[in-house]
This record gives C-alpha cells, structure tokens and sequence, in this order.
C-alpha cells in the first residue's frame, strides 16, 4: 500500500512524526497524485469507527479494505493532523492503479529549524 495525505503539509508532519529529531533525508521529493473523478474514495469515519484511533483496529479496517477490493483509495483520519488532517491509503494491486497519475513533483525543502 502506498500512504500519501490530502495535503503537502499533512505529508510533512506525518514525516516528521515518524523520523527521529535531527534525522530528516537530505534530499526528498513530493508528488502530487491525481486520483480520476469517477474512481470511488471512501472515507473511514467516526460516526462507522468510533474506535479508528486504536492502532490495531485502525490496521483491521486497512486490512478489510484492502481485502475487499472495492476501491483503489481510502481516506483515513490522520493520528497527528487532527482534526482537519486526512491521509490516503492508495492500492497499486487494485485495476484503477494504473489510471492515478502523479501531476507534479517537487523537492522537499526542510526549514533549517526542523534539522
């Protein structure tokens, strides 16, 4: 599975939430993906998933998704954006992988503050 977020600053913070303090990649790049308007997106919910911030349910419902084939995206909630942030979980196994497109690719610049 590929993890991406809604936005280039959700995609930062999930970064700098999962990389040791001092420890951010010297260089990196960032693509924006086009998902076609006529693929279906379904959202994970807390009205459905009131539960989704436990860990291992939250990996349950990924695995479900993935299992059940009926998308080639999900959106998440994202643990560290809360509680605008959402993430996207895209499945390069299903058919529709191979209609994304990546739009745009840039450099990822870090503030020196964040080194």
């Amino acid at each position: 599975m590929v993890y991406a977020s809604l936005a280039y600053e959700g995609a930062l913070l999930e970064q700098l939430a999962h990389t040791p303090a001092g420890d951010l990649p010297s260089t990196q790049m960032a693509s924006r993906i086009v998902i076609p308007d006529d693929c279906a997106v379904p959202a994970v919910g807390e009205a459905e998933h009131p539960d989704w911030r436990n860990g291992a349910r939250s990996q349950r419902i990924g695995a479900e998704w993935v299992a059940s084939g009926g998308s080639v995206a999900l959106r998440v909630p994202s643990f560290v954006a809360q509680p605008w942030g959402w993430n996207v979980i895209l499945n390069p196994l299903h058919p529709d992988f191979a209609r994304l497109s990546v739009a745009e690719v840039v450099d990822v610049v870090w503030d020196a503050r964040f080194k």
